[in-house]
């Protein structure tokens, strides 16, 4: 099971090439990279401040979609407000990986407004994750520091 550490490393890479201004130019992997970077703080954000008598770990989409179905109606979780958000990012990034929205089979590339959509979903689920750490641990999430550690992307030769 990857561990808060584990899943802030990968959280740096993401914040590292969401930051690159090339990045800008593939709206379909910018789109990608906010889903996983959010799914990490996910991860991270569940290993931290669930119970150890509770699962820390999802492993699958479809536990983390029955783990959030259950969070969005229970206010004293960290997923509160987070589940919605996470989840129609998750159908853009399911657009943007297969060139269609999920269960339709026509091609639909992404429109700008789409690309905006899962920048404020993103920054939504960020702020509300490092809001988590800060009220329930009171500290900076792991990540925030991560990011500035993270190894470098590799160069194109």
């Amino acid at each position: 099971m990857p561990t808060s550490a584990e899943h802030s490393i990968r959280i740096g890479q993401g914040l590292r090439f969401l930051a690159e201004p090339k990045a800008q130019e593939y709206p379909n992997e910018l789109v990608i990279a906010y889903f996983y970077t959010s799914l990490h703080m996910f991860e991270a954000t569940l290993y931290d401040l669930q119970p150890t008598n509770r699962p820390r770990h999802l492993y699958t989409h479809g536990d983390r979609d029955k783990f959030l179905s259950r969070a969005r109606f229970d206010s004293s979780s960290p997923f509160f407000g987070v589940a919605r958000s996470f989840e129609t990012l998750r159908g853009i990034s399911e657009q943007a990986r297969y060139l269609s929205p999920a269960g339709s089979e026509t091609y639909e590339p992404l429109r700008t407004a789409d690309v905006l959509s899962a920048k404020a979903l993103y920054d939504e689920i960020k702020n509300r994750l490092e809001g988590q750490y800060q009220e329930r641990l009171k500290k900076p999430a792991p990540w925030v520091t991560a990011a500035v550690s993270a190894p470098a992307l590799p160069q194109q030769g």
